[in-house]
């Protein structure tokens, strides 16, 4: 379970931490986290955020979703909401991201980099808020089945 938090935490870390300290970083690393993320973002001109003169390496509906699994690493285990609670979160913010990509898409509007982080930190804090729920539940499922049959075993 703590390795999954630390592996969304940093990859939620990854595409702001490569444009706010590029400078400071070697241009090597700088390259290699360019290249992770081409296949996965588009990051067209228009549609990604420039942070200290420096181009994200994903849009800012992308790197709203990376915001969104570093928030969903860091928020506590115990006061995750329930996976109904999720479900319906998740489906409001999965509306909301495609309506302002149609509504973009046909130039009813431009980009409008706080809608898309908005969206994109919603539905990634609550995917990986319900993947981590349900690691946890599986974990627990798997431990409590465990001591069961230990317990069996023994007497």
């Amino acid at each position: 379970m703590k390795l999954g938090r630390a592996a969304l935490a940093f990859v939620g870390l990854l595409p702001w931490g490569r444009a706010l300290l590029d400078h400071e970083l070697p241009a090597s690393w700088n390259l290699a986290v360019d290249q992770a993320f081409v296949a996965v973002c588009h990051h067209l001109p228009e549609r990604t955020l420039t942070l200290h003169g420096v181009r994200m390496c994903v849009c800012s509906r992308c790197a709203g979703v990376y915001a969104g699994f570093l928030l969903a690493a860091l928020w506590p285990i115990g006061l995750l909401p329930a996976r109904r609670t999720l479900k319906l979160a998740l489906e409001i913010g999965l509306v909301t991201m495609a309506i302002d990509i149609v509504t973009q898409d046909l130039a009813l509007h431009s980009p409008w980099h706080a809608v898309r982080l908005a969206s994109g930190v919603w539905v990634g804090a609550t995917l990986a808020a319900w993947t981590l729920s349900e690691t946890s539940r599986q974990r627990f499922s798997a431990t409590a089945s465990r001591a069961k049959e230990s317990a069996l075993a023994s007497a």
